[in-house]
C-alpha cells in the first residue's frame, strides 16, 4: 500500500538576503521582492538579519515591500529614489504618459552622474555640477531652469515619503537659477505666419479646415476642440460656451470654458448637421471621406481605367481542374 497523502498548504517562497558589492567597500545588503530589489542597508550593519527578517514578515503579510523609515536618505542612492519616484509617476500617469514628462530628461543626466551617490551626500555643489554639465550640452537656459525645478520635485517627493530628510531638499533649494547671459538663450516662440496658414489651408479636408478656423477664432487647444461633440455646446445665448472637464488645468480645481461668437458658431452649425449629437464633429473618417473625394474629383484617368500596368490587357481564362483542352 502506497503512502497516505497528507494536505499541504503551499507558502512562498522566501527570498534570500544578498550583498551588493561596491568599490567603496560599504556592500549593500538587499532583498529581492516582486521582481524588485529592496535595499535594507549596509552589509556589515550587526542587526541587518533583523532588518532582513522585518521587511520579510512586512512582505508576508501585505505583499508589499516595506518602506524605508525616516532618516533612510544615510542608505538610499540617488537611482533607489529615482526608481521609486519613477514607479510613482507610472501608477499616476501609465507608463507612455510618464515618459513625456519632463522630468525625463533631467533623470537620465542625474543617473549617469550620481546614480551610486547616497541621496544625504547630494547637495548644492552636486546640482550645480549637473547643471554645469547641461550647460555644456548646449542645453538653454530657460530649458535647464525647469530641469533643475524637475530634479529638485524628485527630492521633494521622497521628503514627503520620509525617504529624504528635509535638510536635503532646503539645501537644494539655495542653489539659484540661471540668469540671463550664463547659458545658451533658445529662440523666442513665434506664432505660425497667417500667409503659411491661407497656404496650407486650401489644401485640407473639410474638416480639418474648420477645425484650425476655430482655433484662430477662439485661441483654444487643438487637444479642446477635437472631442467636441453638438451635445456638448449650451446653445441658449447669444455666445454658445462649452464647459471642459478634462483640460491642462483640470488637476488643479479650475474651470475651463470656452466661448463661441457669431463666425464660430457659423463654422460649428455646418458639422452640427452633418453629424449625431453624440459623435464628434470634427471626425478623422470624416476627414479622410473628404480627401478621398476630393482626389476623386480631381483625378484624370477615366474611372473604369487603372493605373497599374497590365489592368487593360486581356487576361486568359483560369483553368479549372480537371477541365481538358
Amino acid at each position: 500500500m502506497g503512502r497516505a497523502k497528507t494536505a499541504s498548504t503551499s507558502h512562498p517562497r522566501i527570498p534570500k538576503l544578498r550583498r551588493q558589492p561596491r568599490p567603496s567597500g560599504h556592500d549593500r545588503a538587499f532583498v529581492v521582492l516582486n521582481g524588485r530589489r529592496h535595499y535594507l542597508g549596509r552589509w556589515h550593519d550587526p542587526d541587518i538579519e533583523q532588518v532582513y527578517r522585518r521587511a520579510i514578515a512586512e512582505w508576508l503579510t501585505t505583499g508589499q515591500p516595506p518602506q524605508p523609515t525616516a532618516g533612510a536618505d544615510a542608505e538610499i542612492t540617488v537611482v533607489e529614489l529615482v526608481d521609486a519616484y519613477w514607479q510613482h509617476l507610472v501608477s499616476r500617469y501609465g507608463k507612455k504618459r510618464a515618459q513625456k514628462q519632463s522630468v525625463c530628461s533631467a533623470i537620465k543626466l542625474l543617473l549617469r552622474l550620481y546614480a551610486d551617490t547616497p541621496v544625504a551626500d547630494f547637495g548644492p555643489l552636486r546640482l550645480a555640477a549637473l547643471r554645469s554639465e547641461m550647460v555644456s550640452q548646449g542645453w538653454v537656459r530657460r530649458n535647464i531652469n525647469r530641469q533643475m525645478s524637475a530634479v529638485r520635485s524628485i527630492f521633494k517627493w521622497g521628503v514627503a515619503r520620509e525617504l529624504v530628510s528635509p535638510e536635503v531638499l532646503q539645501a537644494l533649494q539655495a542653489l539659484e537659477p540661471l540668469r540671463h547671459g550664463e547659458a545658451k538663450e533658445g529662440d523666442p516662440v513665434q506664432p505660425v505666419p497667417m500667409a503659411h496658414i491661407r497656404a496650407v489651408r486650401r489644401r485640407l479636408p473639410r474638416p480639418v479646415r474648420g477645425l484650425v478656423d476655430l482655433l484662430l477664432l477662439t485661441g483654444a487647444r487643438p487637444s479642446e476642440l477635437v472631442g467636441l461633440r453638438a451635445l456638448d455646446l449650451d446653445t441658449s445665448g447669444e455666445v454658445w460656451a462649452v464647459v471642459l472637464a478634462e483640460h491642462k488645468m483640470a488637476h488643479a480645481g479650475r474651470d475651463r470654458t470656452i466661448w463661441f461668437g457669431p463666425r464660430s458658431q457659423k463654422i460649428l452649425r455646418q458639422f452640427m448637421l452633418d453629424r449625431p449629437v453624440d459623435q464628434p464633429l470634427f471626425s478623422p473618417k470624416a476627414a479622410v471621406g473628404d480627401l478621398f473625394a476630393r482626389r476623386h474629383d480631381n483625378r484624370q484617368t477615366p474611372l473604369n481605367q487603372g493605373n497599374r500596368p497590365g489592368t487593360n490587357r486581356q487576361r486568359k481564362p483560369r483553368r479549372v481542374a480537371g477541365e481538358a483542352y
